[in-house]
């Protein structure tokens, strides 16, 4: 039952709250959880891959048995620090929070073929905040990302809807869990409906479209 017009604020957030999840959001939220997984596998697959090299060169070096030689040093020096680094990537996924739950419907996705490394990137859900905006706004560029460290810078390309050439580069930096770049609207845009994309190390993504209404 609907709640009357007049009902109080705290009763229509309540009922709001209540409501199932729209469909699109759940595929949303779907959608993301694969590409993590698949990003994990690849990572899993990459690091056995690493183990698997570092055993063959420790059971050679263990056949040398020569000690004394420098470049026998040099290679445990190597190994100590490739098997350090794998622990430290361990650690670090696993204290890695929980992505957190999506608010809004996917957007339209141009995924390249994912590179087999641990290094591999998913990005997804590229939007614009606000989607409309004036001349002279400034709005914020947003995509939730994975494989990405925080810290780092991603380049996002505002385009044109319909011709796609390029307006604008805006360097999006992560937090960890989302990437997040600002611009600001030209004060005459000769464009009125704008995406942008991101085509980072494999991953790529393109936005919602961006309105700017036309003056009255």
């Amino acid at each position: 039952m609907e709640n009357p017009p007049d009902a109080p604020p705290a009763r229509q957030g309540a009922a709001r709250a209540n409501e199932p999840p729209d469909a699109l959001q759940v595929l949303a939220e779907l959608e993301l959880v694969r590409r993590k997984s698949a990003l994990l596998e690849r990572r899993v697959a990459a690091w056995e891959n690493e183990l698997v090299e570092i055993r063959q060169q420790v059971e050679a070096l263990q056949k040398a048995r020569d000690p004394d030689a420098e470049a026998y040093q040099d290679a445990i020096g190597e190994l100590r620090h490739r098997v350090g680094r794998l622990e430290r990537r361990r650690a670090a996924a696993a204290e890695a929070p929980a992505a957190e739950p999506l608010r809004a419907p996917p957007r339209p996705l141009r995924l390249g073929a994912p590179s087999f490394d641990e290094d591999a990137v998913a990005i997804v859900r590229p939007e614009w905040v606000p989607t409309e905006a004036a001349p002279g706004d400034t709005v914020q560029l947003i995509a939730t990302a994975d494989g990405i460290a925080k810290g780092d810078k991603v380049k996002f390309t505002v385009r044109s809807l319909v011709e796609e050439q390029p307006l604008a580069e805006v360097q999006a930096v992560s937090d960890g869990e989302r990437l997040v770049g600002s611009w600001r609207v030209p004060a005459d845009p000769p464009w009125r409906e704008l995406f942008f994309d991101v085509d980072h190390r494999g991953a790529q993504a393109r936005s919602s479209v961006l309105v700017l209404p036309l003056e009255t």
